[in-house]
Formats: structure tokens, sequence, C-alpha cells
């Protein structure tokens, strides 16, 4: 399954030339922040709001930040937005400030087509260190931009210094995905661990348990729309016979707890909770169909809030 999605992964790292004060959870804080230079330096045409705008599925802005339904989908025709094709990671550290001569740190991964749009990402991330971010927007400079190889090296993408690619980034396919499915299969027991607060809401509800039962369908669907949206316009159709698969399957041990953290949202103007669960959850022999699938999770997150970098979970082998 989902064999046209992809993906890249890249790192950041930016130099504080001055105190850069941040939240203890950073990752809402850098998508503001980067929004608001992707659109300085991608809007064509200023006069149009975005969903008004002719342009609005060619934008990087648009495609990535607003992510409208193409005219041409099949599907989700009622629906305002599609899902985001990009998802931050910012530094787990609770480390609130960083000094000047310090290096912050981010991950950016694209899905799809949306790596397209990666020189308007380094554009938008040298505006956005010379601009400043967090409280009191201190200024920095962005140093390096790597790539994720599927050896599992960062690999230099993007010369500051000389202001331009050294690089072209690994493509992750569905061939990366059976590779990291057979290394699980080869243990007794594989650990879901989630490791940013992950919120899956089901029937209106959210879950305050990662088990597989509880997040494949979510994930299922996310995959779907994805890869539809994205990565050549293919769907997904025959997920029914591993939801009922995985209603079956019961974790050998699993521990949860709610976590909340705040943000400040500026379209509302007010601060936000956005709540949930960490822990782990350990199973024995996965079927390989729906441990490929979490494989694809484990890079491309769970629920709602990924672009701030909620629902990151790493697939442990046990014995």
């Amino acid at each position: 399954m989902f064999n046209q999605l992809t993906y890249t992964v890249q790192k950041v790292a930016f130099l504080a030339e001055e105190p850069l004060l941040v939240p203890e959870y950073k990752g809402s804080m850098i998508r503001g922040a980067l929004g608001h230079a992707l659109k300085k330096v991608s809007c064509a045409l200023k006069r149009f709001a975005c969903p008004e705008c002719p342009i609005r599925e060619k934008c990087a802005y648009s495609v990535c930040f607003e992510t409208p339904i193409p005219k041409s989908s099949e599907i989700m025709k009622k629906y305002p937005k599609a899902p985001h094709p990009y998802i931050l990671e910012p530094p787990l550290e609770s480390k609130d400030r960083y000094e000047p001569g310090e290096t912050f740190e981010c991950k950016l991964t694209l899905i799809g087509k949306a790596k397209e749009f990666l020189p308007h990402f380094i554009y938008a991330l040298n505006v956005m260190a010379e601009e400043g971010f967090g409280k009191g927007r201190g200024k920095s400079r962005l140093i390096s931009l790597d790539y994720l190889n599927d050896k599992n090296q960062w690999i230099p993408l993007y010369s500051a210094e000389k202001n331009e690619f050294i690089g072209e980034p690994y493509v992750f396919s569905l061939d990366n995905i059976f590779q990291r499915r057979e290394q699980l299969l080869s243990s007794q027991k594989t650990q879901i661990h989630y490791i940013t607060p992950t919120r899956i809401i089901a029937d209106g509800n959210l879950h305050n348990s990662g088990n597989i039962p509880d997040i494949l369908p979510g994930l299922l669907r996310r995959l779907t729309l994805l890869q539809y949206f994205f990565c050549g316009g293919y769907l997904e159709k025959d997920v029914i016979p591993l939801i009922e698969t995985a209603k079956q399957l019961q974790p050998t041990q699993s521990f949860f707890t709610w976590q909340d953290w705040i943000r400040y949202s500026s379209r509302q103007d007010r601060k936000v909770i956005m709540g949930g669960f960490v822990g782990f959850a350990i199973y024995k022999q996965i079927p390989a169909d729906i441990l490929e699938i979490l494989c694809w999770g484990e890079s491309i997150h769970i629920g709602k809030g990924t672009v701030f970098g909620l629902g990151k979970y790493n697939l442990i082998p046990t014995s």
C-alpha cells in the first residue's frame, strides 16, 4: 500500500545572534514564524486573500499552509482544506532561552510535491532568522540545512555561506518502509513509544490511549489523503480489512498519561490548550501489513497538530 507516497526530511540550524526566548514546546512558535516568512516571500498577488487567489494551487504558502482542495479533486469537495504536506519537529528539550552563539535546531519534513517548494522554504527560513522569532523576536542566522539519507546520516544540502544548494535531498518511499518493517519483524515484540502529545479524535471525542485499534483508522486516512493530494492522485480503498484485523490486537503492556501544552493562536487571538497522550504500548507479532502502516506513521506522525510536531512516535524492537 501507499506505493506513491514519498517524503524528504531536512534539519535546520540557526545560530542565535540575540537571546532567543522560546516556549517550552516550540512547535507552534516555529510554525507561526515560518508561515509568516513563507507568505511574505511567496505571495505574488497580495491584493487577493488566499481563498480567492487565482494561483492558490501553485503558491508555496497556500499549498503548504492553507492547503486548499484542488478544483480537480474527486474527493473532499465539501471540505475547505486538505492535510498539510509538511511536518515541523521542534527540539524536544525544555530549554526556553538560547544565548548568542548557541544553536537552535528543528526538522522539516516535506511530503510529495511539497519538496518542489524547498527553495521557497530556504528563503523563508533566512527571512525568519533575520526578522527574529520567539518572545522579543530575537534575531539569528541560518547556518546550515542538511537532509537525512537512507543510512540515517545528515548530509549538507544548502550552503548558507554561498547561498546555494550543494546537494539534492534523499526521497523516502515504500522501499524504505519495507526495510524498516523487516527490521521490526525480526524482533519478538515492538514498542510504540509516543514522544510528543498525540491527539486522536474519533466520534468527536479525544482518545486517551494509543493502542493500535485506536490509531490505525486515522493513520490510514491521513496517509491516503496525503498520497492522493500530493503524490500522484492514487486513492487507497482497500483499508477495511486492516482496520478489522487491528481490532483483534491487544498490547502485552501499555502505559499512557495525558500531557497538556498551551499555544497562542494569532488567528483566534487567544491561548489554545492542545493536550494529547504520551506513553507506550508493547505488542507481540504485529501483522506485517499493519506494521507497514505503522512504519509510515513513524515518519509522517499521526493525529491532530502534526504540523507543530505533535503525534510523533518511535517503533522500538524489544525482546
